[in-house]
């Protein structure tokens, strides 16, 4: 199947999906998952009150949110990489869809896996 290019339906899919694609960062990165990640990783006494933001990653002792600003600066610089490459990869190959696709599947095992996410799993968790 060939894309038309200039074709309405596809400008309007297209500009549905960067919407739909925009919404996630800003939404799910910014505002809803630090925000879990801190009471996940926080340190509480037994009425539940928060008495240290300090977990162990490799061995080293940080502060919680200071993970999570290097893992995701990290995956934000991996994607700065290999970005360029794989879009030219799809654009020669012709194969854009699949590459969607792909990716579209890798970050839905991803968001599934953080169903395991705890304090005692933070570094296989980082991966995710």
């Amino acid at each position: 199947m060939e894309i038309k290019k200039d074709h309405a339906q596809t400008i309007k899919a297209w500009t549905f999906y960067d919407w739909a694609n925009s919404v996630f960062p800003l939404v799910i990165t910014s505002a809803i998952f630090p925000n879990y990640y801190d009471a996940v990783t926080a340190s509480k006494d037994e009425a539940g009150n928060i008495i240290n933001h300090t977990v162990t990653f490799f061995g080293i002792n940080f502060e919680n949110q200071n993970i999570y600003s290097f893992v995701y600066a990290f995956a934000l610089f991996i994607v700065v990489l290999i970005a360029p490459i794989l879009s030219g990869v799809a654009d020669y190959l012709g194969n854009k869809k699949r590459f969607l696709q792909f990716f579209c599947y890798l970050g839905s095992i991803s968001c599934m896996c953080l169903f395991f996410f705890t304090k005692n799993n933070i570094e296989l968790s980082s991966v995710c």
